[in-house]
C-alpha cells in the first residue's frame, strides 16, 4: 500500500473498499451542528436485527430511529 492508501497491482492502481462493521454494543458520539448546538447520539447495535439510534440536542428535543 502506498501513501495514498491505494495498492499497485501489475502497474495499475487498485483501491480496496470495505464496509466497516461495528460490533454489537452501545456507541456514543457528540456532534456540533452548524448553528453551534451540540447533538448527542447513542446507537444500540444488537447481535441480530436492526439498530436503534437516539438523538438529544440542547433544547431537549428527542429523536429516535430504527434501522
Amino acid at each position: 500500500m502506498n501513501s495514498l492508501g491505494t495498492f499497485i497491482v501489475n502497474r495499475i492502481y487498485r483501491i480496496v473498499i470495505n464496509k466497516i462493521l461495528q460490533s454489537p454494543g452501545i456507541y456514543y458520539r457528540s456532534e456540533l451542528e452548524h448553528n453551534r448546538i451540540s447533538v448527542y447520539t447513542g446507537t444500540i447495535i444488537s447481535d441480530w436485527g436492526g439498530r436503534l439510534e437516539l438523538e438529544v440536542d440542547k433544547k431537549s428535543k428527542d429523536m429516535g430511529s430504527c434501522k
